[in-house]
């Protein structure tokens, strides 16, 4: 009898201790945080979240996705500063360090969480998290080495934003660079970003400035399109930066300011998510676009219907897991 009770105290803890040991695929998870955007993309003990939502929601996803002993997410992308994308990185900074952000530097907003969110990147620089703006083109690419050796990259490349002047470009890499002290290193950037005679006439809407990402996993590819409207899209498409795509996280929450024919036809989406709040006041996802989407798309998942959206990605094939 002693000797059952102890294999099943033994049984116990090795399925307690397995079950806590992240599996091998790569999971994008788009978080039920209402109206607003925060997507997880893990792999193992490998994180890298877009956006954080307009509130605290997001650590819920957080923690019901990452492994409990892990505090770390590798990569942070903010694709604008719209509170609806940035609203929940307070919180989320109290409970996970982040290894690299990635935001737009050169824009700014007049409000409040903008403000508390520029004062936690100078903190956070001086803890050694690296802060950097995109370039177009540039890659980032996680390798899994607890798999095998002919594994498939996951890699990120930053499609948008498609125009930085020269002196741009200089004046982030010196940035980037981080050969001062946090700091000072912050201090210069601010002071060079209110110098607007660096800079062009911003013509675009904030929402056209948005980050966006393509996602490559072995045969597999996904857009995060952010809030990008119908004139970035067109410019996405004339520079043949992506063409068909596998899943489409839709831009902007389904608004009818994105999401054009043009774009579609071109990138022929098979899955199509969407993630707004149910019942929000902005009438998204637009009829239109639901209409338009449906010509190509076989599935398109809605966080307002379904709340969290949860997919698996093994290289070749995917499939929700709820």
């Amino acid at each position: 009898m002693k000797k059952l009770m102890l294999l099943l105290v033994l049984l116990f803890f090795s399925y307690n201790i397995v079950s806590k040991i992240p599996d091998r695929s790569v999971h994008l998870i788009v978080c039920d945080v209402g109206q607003g955007d925060a997507i997880l993309i893990q792999q193992g003990y490998f994180q890298a979240l877009i956006d954080t939502g307009p509130d605290e929601s997001v650590t819920s996803c957080l923690r019901s996705h990452m492994p409990k002993e892990d505090k770390k997410i590798d990569i942070l992308v903010l694709t604008h500063y719209d509170n609806d994308h940035i609203g929940g990185f307070a919180a989320s900074k109290e409970l996970y360090q982040f290894g690299e952000i990635y935001a737009p530097l050169t824009d700014k907003k007049e409000s409040q969480v903008f403000l508390e969110l520029e004062e936690s990147f100078l903190a956070l620089l001086k803890q050694g998290t690296v802060l950097k703006q995109p370039i177009l083109g540039q890659q980032i690419a996680y390798h899994n080495f607890s798999l095998e050796y002919n594994s498939p990259e996951l890699i990120f490349s930053f499609i948008t934003p498609t125009f930085l002047e020269t002196d741009w470009q200089i004046a982030l890499q010196a940035f980037q660079a981080g050969t001062r002290e946090p700091e000072t290193q912050f201090s210069w950037w601010q002071d060079f970003l209110t110098e607007k005679s660096h800079f062009p006439e911003q013509l675009e809407s904030v929402n056209d400035r948005s980050i966006s990402l393509l996602i490559q996993y072995g045969d597999l590819k996904i857009f995060l399109s952010g809030d990008l409207e119908e004139g970035t899209e067109l410019s996405i498409l004339e520079s043949r930066l992506i063409a068909g795509l596998d899943i489409l996280k839709v831009a902007h929450h389904g608004s009818k300011s994105s999401s054009s024919m043009p774009f579609l036809l071109e990138t022929h989406p098979e899955t199509a998510l969407i993630s707004s709040g149910e019942g929000n006041s902005f009438g998204h996802p637009a009829t239109e676009v639901l209409e338009r989407l449906s010509l190509f798309a076989q599935q398109i998942g809605r966080t307002d219907h379904s709340g969290e959206l949860h997919l698996v990605l093994k290289s070749d094939f995917y499939y929700f897991l709820k």
